[in-house]
Formats: structure tokens, C-alpha cells, sequence
């Protein structure tokens, strides 16, 4: 499952994908970009994990 381009512009706070990727990079979210240039993260790269300190997904607004 991947974010929602919703999800995605409120993670990084922009809407723009060379934004969205700087943003990523600097929050050291893994994304992979797609041939149209936007970036796309996995919703499982958003997890918490034990000794993890930064963002992560609302589990809420995740469509099941």
C-alpha cells in the first residue's frame, strides 16, 4: 500500500514532487520515484519501529 498524494503532501507540507523528494530525503523517508517524476512511499516505510524517532503514518487515514 503507498500514500495517498494527500497523504504525501501533508507529510512533507508540499505539493510539488521535487519538494516532496527533497523533503523526504531530509526526513530519510525511503520513496521510489515513478517515470512521471513523483515520488511514491510505502506506507510500512512509515511505521514505527522499536528506536525509531521520526514521522509516522496516522493509521487512521489509511484506506483498509
Amino acid at each position: 500500500m503507498f500514500l495517498t498524494p494527500e497523504q504525501l503532501q501533508k507529510l512533507t507540507g508540499y505539493r510539488r514532487p521535487k519538494e516532496q523528494k527533497t523533503a523526504l530525503a531530509a526526513m530519510g523517508i525511503p520513496f521510489q520515484v515513478r517515470p512521471d517524476g513523483h515520488p511514491v512511499v510505502l506506507c510500512s516505510a512509515l511505521e514505527q519501529k522499536p528506536g525509531r524517532k521520526g514521522p509516522r503514518l496516522d493509521q487512521a487515514n489509511v484506506p483498509a
